[in-house]
């Protein structure tokens, strides 16, 4: 069994859990960035649901195609991020085409209420007919899609978590899966890149070098000791703070948390 260790390089016919001088979690990333990164976990821990209906939404294309019903709206609370506390935003996906004003099941859109889900994801991630809709009035064709800068805080949160929906599903499943992991393969260690959207700095000061024994730590502290865990919100995004959110937004992509290798 061939395994790497990352202070002598590789090393050949070695199960892991048998590689000498394995470096800790703080020793790769120092101790003060470790103090650091620990509530940040818990803080993706503490909002799972709110995850869920992100993701959910972001996936809304096989839903919306396999349903009967062409229309669908759903109300996310958005307590679980710093400085939006008791606010909610409900998104629609109407019916290709829209409705008329006159219509009953018509909808004034606020943008800050109430949106629509073609305004928040970028042209391209769902069919292109279902980003436009039909002017009844004049025939013309209108895309609810807008650049980010144009967006209203509150779905400026709902763009940036759905672009990094897959970052946070990927760290929860490592935390999820850590005991698994550790048992497996103990000493494997992972590169995560906290996505720049959401959180601070460099990017190599919101890159680390987690390894399974620290995932299974932090993950066993949660399910062990909930209540002794101070609750973490989630971060505001960056643009709403420090720098105008970019007009030309990059794909969504999310941050990374690669396999780094076998230690």
């Amino acid at each position: 069994m061939s395994t790497t260790d990352l202070l002598n390089g590789p090393m050949e016919d070695l199960p892991t859990w048998n590689v000498k001088n394995n470096p800790t979690v703080t020793e790769l990333n120092g101790a003060p960035r470790i103090v650091n990164i620990t509530p940040l976990f818990y803080s993706i821990l503490q909002n799972q649901r709110f995850f869920d209906v992100v993701l959910r939404l972001k996936n809304q294309a096989r839903y919306y195609y396999n349903s009967s019903r062409k229309n669908f709206c759903s109300t996310v609370n958005l307590s679980s991020v710093t400085g939006f506390g008791g606010q909610t935003i409900t998104i629609y996906l109407p019916s290709a085409g829209g409705l008329l004003t006159v219509d009953p099941l018509y909808v004034q859109y606020d943008y800050t209420n109430r949106t629509l889900l073609m305004r928040i994801l970028p042209n391209g991630v769902l069919p292109t007919k279902w980003s436009d809709q039909i002017n009844r009035a004049t025939g013309v064709v209108e895309s609810a899609s807008v650049p980010v800068c144009d967006l209203t805080d509150r779905e400026k949160v709902m763009f940036m978590y759905m672009k990094n929906a897959d970052f946070f599903t990927r760290v929860l499943n490592l935390l999820k899966n850590s005991f698994q992991y550790y048992t497996d393969q103990k000493f494997q260690c992972y590169t995560l890149v906290f996505p720049a959207d959401l959180y601070p700095g460099t990017q190599e000061e919101r890159t680390f070098i987690i390894t399974t024994e620290y995932l299974r730590d932090i993950y066993r502290a949660f399910l062990y000791n909930p209540r002794v865990i101070p609750y973490q919100p989630l971060p505001a995004p960056i643009c709403l703070t420090s720098m105008p959110c970019d007009c030309v937004p990059e794909p969504f992509s999310g941050g990374s948390s690669r396999q780094q290798t076998d230690a």
